[in-house]
């Protein structure tokens, strides 16, 4: 009898207890064997195996019902600022069960911008965009959370190289060129974003009458002043309130 030591790609150290009989002598493992002795090996391998595959199956099953159930919990708490602390906490219980998972990754990360905890936000979006690099959410997140700072250009470039239609991150882009009083660039970047308004592209529908109300700005700042009133005038008829007021300065 002789027992075998076999390494498998997950990781997993089977042993198994084999013994090959030819005519009267006995082979052991270290020697060469036949390919119907290999065969044979592979046969008990595979057959070992499964139960190993099956108990994993069954625990990464149980760890995803587990993160499920704690997001269900947190978003029936949604949007109620009062529930705030329990609703992250959930989320964090979750990540913590799968620290990669890009669902509790995304969703925690934007839920503390939601109620202005950038800070803590910050890591997981950069942990986020570099583990899913294509994660639009993340990506455009991550603009908003160094918008104000010398390091706004890096990541501005980083999420339109990542994600180059990225209405969010364009937004903010456009913003931000405004802030910087380049408004030539800016008044051509919301004018790109109106054009995502019409479509089911972008998920910026939410912010017509902002991207109308800096259209308006921005024409204004560049001399268009019929163009300028005009987006005023739509911002306003919207309820953008800024807009109301632009409108009666713009003459």
């Amino acid at each position: 009898m002789k027992s075998f030591s076999l390494g498998l790609a997950a990781g997993i150290i089977l042993t198994s207890t084999l013994f090959f009989f030819f005519g009267e002598e006995i082979h052991h493992g270290h020697e060469p064997v036949s390919s119907k002795d290999k065969a044979l090996i592979d046969a008990v391998i595979a057959q070992n195996s499964i139960p190993n595959k099956v108990v994993e199956a069954k625990e990464e099953a149980a760890v995803d019902e587990s993160i499920n159930n704690l997001f269900n919990r947190a978003t029936a708490l949604m949007p109620d600022r009062a529930n705030e602390n329990e609703i992250v906490s959930l989320l964090e219980e979750a990540l913590a069960k799968d620290p990669k998972s890009e669902k509790i990754l995304t969703n925690l990360s934007n839920y503390l911008l939601s109620v202005d905890r950038a800070e803590e936000a910050k890591n997981l979006l950069i942990s986020c965009v570099s583990l899913y690099p294509t994660n639009q959410l993340c990506n455009g997140n991550l603009t908003n959370v160094f918008f104000n700072t010398p390091e706004a250009m890096k990541y501005f470039d980083l999420c339109l190289k990542n994600t180059p239609n990225n209405a969010l991150c364009k937004y903010n882009l456009a913003g931000f060129q405004f802030m910087k009083h380049d408004y030539k660039k800016s008044y051509a970047s919301f004018k790109e974003l109106e054009g995502y308004l019409d479509s089911d592209e972008g998920g910026i529908q939410f912010a017509r009458e902002d991207i109308y109300l800096n259209i308006g700005l921005n024409a204004r700042e560049l001399g268009l002043k019929k163009e300028a009133r005009s987006y005023l005038d739509k911002a306003c008829s919207l309820g953008q309130e800024r807009a109301c007021t632009e409108l009666e300065a713009t003459k």
